[in-house]
């Protein structure tokens, strides 16, 4: 999943700078102010990924705070450079569509990015529960409450159906001449 995570944010990363309008010589696609080239975008996107999977892999989501404190202090440092990264690519991706003038009905098409802010915030509910249960249950070693599943379930497949599904069905039906939604067609935004 992992893997999976990593491959389809590298081109998504590309496509929505791609949709968020090209540079004058008609080919490359514009960026904000922080990243050079979507390129790099998508490079600190692989890397935000990385981060956040040390912390939810190499750490099991610092529980056991207790047994290792350095460790849950570097996992804390990862997880929020994880999620600067991602607030810079949502600042950049924001400011090249600004930087386009006479944009219409971008509201869709901006949802397909700034949905992304879910993530973290279901990784840092599911992060504190853990953390509470290990505060504050005698005997708790660590596995991961039932409903907390169900809900790292629920909402990680809605971000994923909307960021990449629904994201897809819009500029695949673009290729048809049809509609998505009553939204404008998924083309360059120039």
């Amino acid at each position: 999943m992992l893997c999976g995570a990593q491959i389809t944010l590298v081109f998504l990363t590309y496509k929505i700078y791609y949709l968020a309008g090209l540079e004058a010589d008609g080919v490359t696609p514009k960026t904000g102010d922080i990243f050079e080239s979507p390129g790099a975008a998508a490079g600190c996107a692989l890397l935000m990924v990385l981060l956040n999977a040390i912390v939810r892999i190499g750490t099991d989501e610092i529980w056991d705070f207790k047994k290792n404190a350095a460790q849950t202090i570097i996992a804390a440092v990862l997880w929020l450079s994880s999620l600067l990264i991602m607030i810079l690519i949502l600042v950049d991706i924001d400011r090249a569509v600004e930087l386009n003038k006479g944009i219409v009905n971008v509201e869709l098409y901006k949802s397909f990015y700034l949905v992304w802010i879910g993530y973290p915030i279901v990784s840092l509910v599911s992060i504190l529960t853990r953390l509470y249960y290990a505060a504050t249950k005698t005997g708790y070693t660590g596995e991961t409450p039932e409903m907390l599943c169900l809900f790292k379930d629920v909402s990680y497949g809605f971000l994923d159906s909307w960021s990449k599904g629904v994201f897809a069905l819009w500029t695949a039906y673009t290729a048809f001449h049809v509609h998505l939604l009553n939204a404008p067609a998924a083309a360059s935004l120039n």
